[in-house]
This record gives structure tokens, sequence and C-alpha cells, in this order.
């Protein structure tokens, strides 16, 4: 399962730049001896502050299935 880049940050969706640097200097600080959480948090700053990649992360995140798929069943009204 893949981790919310914000939630990693823990900063909102419509946080800005600025903000999100912020945040990712504080917890790379606060967690400089735990090298996937500085991973995780690495990766999430490098998705969140480029706006290219960032547009296209809020799209997938907001557009992945729910996984509440049952097979191929069709309800059908009689």
């Amino acid at each position: 399962m893949k981790k919310d880049h914000y939630v990693v940050l823990e900063v909102s969706p419509k946080a800005t730049t600025d903000v999100i640097h912020a945040a990712w200097k504080a917890l790379a600080v606060k967690y400089k001896d735990d090298d996937r959480k500085l991973r995780d948090i690495n990766n999430a700053k490098e998705i969140l502050m480029d706006d290219a990649k960032r547009e296209r992360y809020d799209d997938e995140r907001t557009t992945q299935p729910t996984g509440k798929v049952i097979g191929n069943y069709r309800s059908e009204e009689h």
C-alpha cells in the first residue's frame, strides 16, 4: 500500500510549498536516525515540492479505486 505523502509530512493537501518545506525540515531533524522514515519523508517532499509531480500525484490520489469490486457481477432488475 502506498503511503499518503501529505500524511507522511503531516500537512494538508492545500499546503503551500513553504509549509511543505518547513514540515520536511522539522521531520528530517526529528527522524535523522531513522533511515526508513527519512526515505519516506524525502520521497514525499520530492513529489509535493515539484508542481508537475504534485499535480500527477493528486490526480492519482483522488482516482484510486476503493477496492470494492466484486467480480463481474452485474445487477439486473426484474
